[in-house]
């Protein structure tokens, strides 16, 4: 886990509100980091090279997202 990402779940186990929209995006490579960003509190998650560089990597993380009932996720 990135420091970032610690800093999510640091974040979110603290129970922090913001009204701002949180992107997180940067070593998001495969499904398990996507939906760590997204139970740490990411609004909107931001997929780059790794959808492009290996397309089921964005087939993965769709599954994990349907499955959240959730739309918010993009590729960079």
């Amino acid at each position: 886990m990135s420091k970032f990402q610690s800093w999510l779940v640091s974040r979110h186990e603290a129970g922090v509100k913001t009204l701002a929209v949180l992107f997180v995006g940067g070593g998001i490579r495969d499904a398990q980091s996507a939906e760590t960003a997204w139970n740490a509190g990411a609004d909107i998650v931001v997929v780059g090279n790794a959808a492009f560089e290996n397309p089921d990597t964005i087939r993965e993380i769709a599954e994990v997202f349907n499955k959240l009932n959730s739309t918010k996720v993009t590729m960079s």
